[in-house]
């Protein structure tokens, strides 16, 4: 601009936050799920003007190892989740997987502190692990013995 406040020349440009060459690993270090990543991934590809420009394919070209570790690590943590949930014969053990790896390490912690797991007994009856947050046995069924008199009870 002139000392008048005229316009004298004029010029544009844009400004890109390129993703930084090797953040894949740091994903996978951490084990973010793959919709994490994802996210992550493309949060890095969108400059600071109003257009969107996603490379995807020069992210997976660049990040193939890391992502397959993510996923990797991910299918294990979901597989543990769905093996859990079965054997505290719990409901909805897909979904609590499907949560889990979508959502990778945090989602495994979410799935494991979001309550109390029961107390596992083996049941005298068929000799399984059965948890014994109900009256009977979820593999046989039978009805669990109540617990030995020690001779503190208070019967009122």
């Amino acid at each position: 601009m002139d000392r008048e406040g005229t316009i004298t020349r004029k010029e544009s440009f844009e400004i890109y936050w390129e993703h930084p060459a090797g953040a894949g690993w740091s994903y996978a270090a951490c084990l973010l799920g793959p919709s994490l990543v994802l996210l992550l991934a493309l949060e890095y590809r969108i400059p600071t003007s109003s257009m969107i420009n996603i490379d995807l394919p020069y992210l997976l070209a660049e990040n193939w190892p890391a992502l397959g570790v993510v996923f990797a690590g991910s299918a294990i943590l979901a597989w543990m989740a769905y093996r859990r949930q079965a054997h505290f014969t719990l409901p909805g053990a897909g979904i609590w997987a499907a949560f889990v790896f979508l959502f990778g390490l945090p989602g495994w912690l979410a799935y494991r502190w979001h309550r109390r797991w029961p107390v596992l007994e083996t049941c005298g009856e068929c000799r399984h692990p059965a948890p014994r947050d109900r009256e009977s046995c979820a593999s046989c069924g039978q009805i669990f013995a109540p617990p030995p008199l020690v001779g503190t009870e208070v019967f009122a």
